[in-house]
């Protein structure tokens, strides 16, 4: 994939603090259309947390963040994923009382692209903020017959790519660990948006589901949609990424290919510890 391809995301002098604890410091890294994009490092180098700032959940100490151009610096949550930015989160986020495919469509509520293709305009909130339609088709209410037929169905699509069909009238309790995985990510993949972020998303799984994560990652990226992955399975990374950003305490380190990275010296330091005599 070439360098060139077009930047999605970037960060200019990222920083956040929690009190006097400086969590990120000074950071820019970027994410470029089409690509796998690993965000590496030690427990504690910062990668949560750049992601929280990056989507949402954190507003920037300092620094700016620029999403398909716009500067996305300080807005809220809901309001990034209509502009085609969502994530799963490394502690799942699994609505254990709703079926697999209920908590499928709920990533449509939350979608600005199919939010606002299936709303009539008297629908919409004014202000940008959530959408009831949703909500509405939940509960059977008049006059969202229609509405409920295409979110389902796209809703069933997306299960079906994940693997899930089967088991989409399941309550979400009774999966395995590995299938309310590839729901989290369904979820945040059916409104197809244009970059997606997955914390960890391999976290826990065992060595054939782990593959299976990779192969559906790279094949969420041959769909259309760019990834920016945070994961410390090291083969997965290597196998899969395009580009890979290393932090390590609060700071960008090194950037670039993964055989460059596993090349590089700051980042075998950052894993394995300075040589000492």
């Amino acid at each position: 994939m070439s360098v060139a391809a077009t930047i999605l995301l970037e960060t200019k002098g990222l920083s956040v603090a929690f009190g006097g604890l400086l969590a990120l410091a000074q950071v820019d890294l970027t994410a470029r259309a089409g690509q796998i994009t690993a965000l590496i490092g030690p427990n504690g180098a910062g990668k949560t947390t750049a992601v929280n700032a990056v989507s949402g959940v954190y507003r920037p100490t300092t620094g700016r963040v620029f999403f398909k151009g716009e500067d996305i610096t300080g807005w809220k949550p809901h309001r990034i994923r209509r502009l085609g930015l969502t994530r799963t989160f490394q502690n799942l986020q699994v609505f254990q009382n709703m079926t697999v495919l209920e908590n499928v469509m709920v990533g449509l509520h939350l979608s600005r692209t199919r939010g606002d293709r299936y709303l009539a305009p008297w629908r919409r909130s004014p202000a940008g903020g959530l959408d009831y339609e949703f909500v509405w088709a939940m509960f059977r209410l008049p006059g969202v017959g229609g509405q409920e037929r295409r979110i389902r169905e796209r809703a069933m699509a997306t299960l079906e790519f994940f693997g899930l069909t089967d088991k989409a009238d399941w309550p979400s309790s009774a999966l395995s660990y590995g299938d309310m995985k590839r729901t989290e990510m369904a979820r945040a993949l059916v409104g197809e948006p244009t970059l997606v972020l997955l914390d960890e998303p391999v976290a826990g799984l065992n060595a054939r589901e782990t593959d299976e994560v990779a192969e559906l990652i790279l094949k969420t990226r041959d769909t259309g949609v760019s990834v920016l992955l945070i994961e410390h399975d090291m083969n997965m990374i290597m196998g899969i990424s395009d580009q890979v950003i290393v932090l390590n305490y609060g700071q960008l380190i090194a950037e670039g290919t993964p055989a460059e990275m596993q090349q590089n010296p700051a980042v075998i330091a950052a894993y394995l510890g300075e040589e000492t005599d």
